[in-house]
């Protein structure tokens, strides 16, 4: 088994957050901002729990496997893999909405950050996530053939295109008096 790049994981996230950009507006006009965390953890924890694969993964090509068997994670694996991360990103939300102290807002935002950048230093490339859920992250035969550069590169586009769509939007909304 190929473990997957951070740069290849990076591109796929970068994916799954304009995914869920998407269907979080939509919900979240709905349902409020308690319909964007449902559809967040319902779209992370399903694709995962019963492909193995968000889109994002998809279109990268990495899959996440339990670490014992090389198995699809399943729904618990899943859930937790969701739960570390956003555990800590809803506390910073929560700590910053009821006016925390700054120290422990950026701590807060320090250990979501770390979640996710860990994987960097861990020889299975394992974030903390990973490690919780007991899971991988690898190549499928598909991307191993795929240079990783190309997966770079889509991700440098992908983070241009919503630097250039936050423009537009900020310019739209300075321009018409918004």
């Amino acid at each position: 088994m190929a473990l997957a790049s951070p740069g290849t994981r990076f591109t796929a996230r970068i994916v799954d957050l304009l995914v869920l950009a998407v269907l979080g507006s939509v919900l979240g006009f709905v349902a409020g901002p308690a319909g964007t965390v449902i559809v967040a953890a319902a779209y992370e924890t399903i694709f995962i729990a019963t492909k193995g694969q968000t889109p994002g993964k998809m279109a990268t090509r990495i899959r996440i496997v339990r670490t014992d068997d090389g198995a699809i994670p399943g729904w618990g694996a899943s859930a937790a893999r969701w739960a570390l991360p956003s555990v800590a990103s809803i506390a910073t939300v929560v700590a910053s909405a009821v006016a925390v102290e700054s120290a422990a807002i950026d701590w807060l935002g320090v250990i979501g950050l770390l979640v996710y950048v860990s994987l960097l230093w861990d020889r299975r490339r394992q974030g903390w996530h990973d490690k919780v859920a007991r899971t991988l992250v690898i190549n499928t035969p598909a991307q191993t053939a795929l240079s990783n550069r190309v997966a770079i590169w889509l991700g440098v586009a992908f983070v241009a295109l919503i630097a250039l769509l936050v423009g537009l939007v900020i310019w739209a909304f300075a321009s018409f008096g918004f």
